[in-house]
């Protein structure tokens, strides 16, 4: 039986020297480092009046899933493993470390992170 070669990513990485702005894949993105992401995320932790952990996790939701979706539909990415394995390449490329999918069925999976820079921070 062939082994199925692991979906790589397509990385089109691109600087405006106008804006100044990166792009990944059409996508503007901000590259920033492990401190910036500790800084952002004490704030978060620190901040009583409104659930500023919340607001962080519905962004960064909502900011994969369009860069994501783009993506999947860009390249005809359609298979459940081959979404989960670009998804976790995505978020490396995108500065934050390594995520691992395991995928438990159709709406349900664990995330664990094999490796954090905001963790690194931390430490």
């Amino acid at each position: 039986m062939p082994i199925k070669k692991k979906t790589e990513i397509i990385l089109d990485h691109r600087f405006d020297p106008k804006t100044c702005r990166h792009y990944l894949n059409d996508q503007v993105s901000v590259l920033h480092c492990h401190h910036y992401a500790t800084l952002y995320t004490q704030l978060a932790n620190d901040c009583g009046f409104i659930d500023a952990k919340k607001l962080l996790a519905d962004v960064a939701e909502d900011t994969f899933f369009d860069a994501l979706s783009s993506y999947y539909e860009k390249y005809q990415i359609n298979s459940v493993e081959d979404r989960i394995t670009i998804a976790e390449q995505y978020y490396a490329l995108s500065g934050l470390g390594e995520m691992n999918v395991i995928y438990a069925g159709i709406d349900s999976g664990e995330v664990e992170l094999a490796h954090s820079h905001l963790d690194a921070g931390w430490i």
